[in-house]
């Protein structure tokens, strides 16, 4: 990693060392005649067994190689209106491999109808076809014992075994180890739940062990920094860690206007680097819009109210911002049922128990991914006609709005399809803290006794909210506001799935 890149000329400038970023890098490398410069505002933590142990997530919550983001309501409130005034954490990592490397090592592979969507929508290379091949080519897919195989029933959820040698490893966890998740499977069969599609295909509905971006020979995270480690060799490759870019640099005339490289803020001094063909933005959710208005690009508004000039006006920029919602329902359990809820207690006799077994045996439950088994679901009771209100008629309760998003013909669509999920179950086997407001806070046990918490994710939120500077300082965090739950129909829906897991 090169210190010095203050007034050098590359030809291709990324923002941003995540997960993005470093495949980018990776493959615009690999013309060797091509310089390619990476500027990462974290650290590199390459070694580091918060990361490198697959359970090791929960620690890196709110801690220093995480941006700690937090949900506002407005610009003074700080609050989430439909949630009651509260405000919620939104963690991304802030490091080389960006939130990969904080995430709960879980693989999950998109949605076919989505990509589809996307297509229609006039991002026609979008669609699952074209798309299909790289989902493929990112990952190494390593399939367990025949008798983990038959527990899990990978033979019915992934029937179709594609060839696949990218750099993330994907492994699945022994299903004698994993009580929880074998229990939830079990569960979702019995209800009458059980798995039809090819989950490789982008095909799912109901119940299925996913596979945990774990590398089974080491049992340790896989992800995004595999890009950088295969190409960091590369003389016309560098990556700057600890580089915190400020803006874009943009010039030429309101009519032909060009990106032509970033300022950024490395060992104290502000410094300029320049391209000679791109910048390309992949600082994520948050920082990406940040970026570009605090350049000029950006809602006329928005721009004027901090006092940066408007070179390019685009009212797309930080609109339309959708989240998923997720929410736990903690259950005690008997006694002698596994769980983690010693580790979330940070008891020193459960903690050395799974780090013994981990640096021993390479197993235990530091060594599983943070979910093992999820089922994908259409809305509950769509058929039922004895319930409050068909799905039917809850459309018509809620029809289009005047002007109404885009994607909203197709989330009305997911709804309508008996087969397509509108949300995910899952569990861990441990108490949750949902009540909090901190992601630091989130698994940390507050009860004595073990649990196993069951878990509701809506997958298509109707709800849209924005994403925008809070000033023209770029040390200054975005003002984030995912308005959760605005849009009464994500009530309704979250609703009907939080009765449905309630009570099975």
């Amino acid at each position: 990693m090169d210190d010095n890149t203050d007034g050098e000329i590359f030809d291709y400038i990324i923002v941003g060392g995540g997960t993005a970023g470093l495949v980018v890098a990776s493959r615009l490398s690999e013309d060797a005649s091509t310089t390619v410069l990476v500027l990462e505002a974290g650290k590199t933590h390459l070694n580091d067994p918060r990361i490198t142990i697959p359970a090791g997530w929960p620690a890196l919550l709110g801690s220093d190689i995480d941006w700690s983001f937090h949900s506002t309501f407005q610009r003074l409130t700080s609050i989430q209106k439909e949630l009651y005034g509260r405000q919620i954490g939104l963690p991304q990592g802030r490091v080389l491999g960006g939130s990969s490397a904080m995430t709960g090592c879980v693989l999950m592979m998109p949605s076919r109808a989505d990509f589809d969507a996307w297509a229609q929508m006039g991002n026609s290379s979008w669609d699952w076809k074209s798309m299909e091949p790289y989902f493929r080519k990112f990952q190494c897919l390593n399939f367990p014992s025949q008798t983990d195989i038959d527990e899990w029933g990978l033979s019915s959820s992934f029937p179709t075994v594609r060839n696949s040698s990218g750099p993330i490893q994907a492994s699945w966890s022994k299903a004698s180890e994993n009580c929880h998740s074998k229990a939830l499977l079990e569960t979702f069969s019995t209800l009458g739940g059980d798995f039809e599609g090819d989950v490789l295909s982008g095909q799912a509905s109901g119940a299925f062990a996913n596979p945990g971006t774990i590398d089974p020979k080491t049992m340790q995270r896989s992800y995004s920094v595999s890009y950088y480690q295969q190409a960091q060799s590369r003389p016309n490759l560098e990556i700057l860690t600890e580089a915190y870019v400020q803006r874009v640099l943009i010039e030429g005339t309101s009519e032909t206007f060009v990106a032509v490289g970033v300022q950024y803020f490395h060992e104290s001094k502000t410094k300029i680097v320049r391209a000679r063909k791109e910048v390309i933005l992949a600082a994520g959710t948050f920082q990406s819009p940040k970026l570009l208005e605090l350049s000029g690009i950006g809602r006329s508004d928005v721009l004027q109210t901090s006092k940066i000039p408007v070179k390019i006006q685009n009212d797309h920029v930080g609109e339309n911002l959708q989240d998923h919602l997720l929410v736990g329902v903690s259950y005690e359990v008997v006694d002698g049922f596994p769980t983690v809820d010693g580790l979330l207690r940070q008891e020193d006799e459960a903690l050395q128990i799974a780090m013994d077994e981990y640096t021993e045996k390479q197993a235990g439950s530091l060594s599983q991914a943070g979910l093992g088994v999820v089922s994908f679901l259409p809305v509950p009771g769509q058929k039922d006609a004895g319930i409050e209100a068909t799905v039917y008629d809850i459309l018509q309760k809620y029809p289009p709005g005047v002007p109404d998003p885009p994607q909203h013909k197709f989330l009305r669509s997911v709804l309508e399809n008996e087969v397509e999920a509108s949300a995910m179950y899952s569990c861990y086997a441990g108490q949750g803290n949902w009540g909090c407001s901190n992601a630091k806070d989130l698994m940390k046990a507050t009860l004595a006794g073990n649990y196993i918490t069951l878990n509701l994710l809506l997958l298509h939120p109707f709800s849209t909210g924005c994403t925008h500077i809070s000033s023209s300082d770029p040390a200054r965090a975005p003002i984030i506001d995912p308005r959760y739950l605005s849009h009464p129909l994500d009530l309704e829906i979250f609703a009907r799935h939080l009765r449905y897991l309630e009570n099975y």
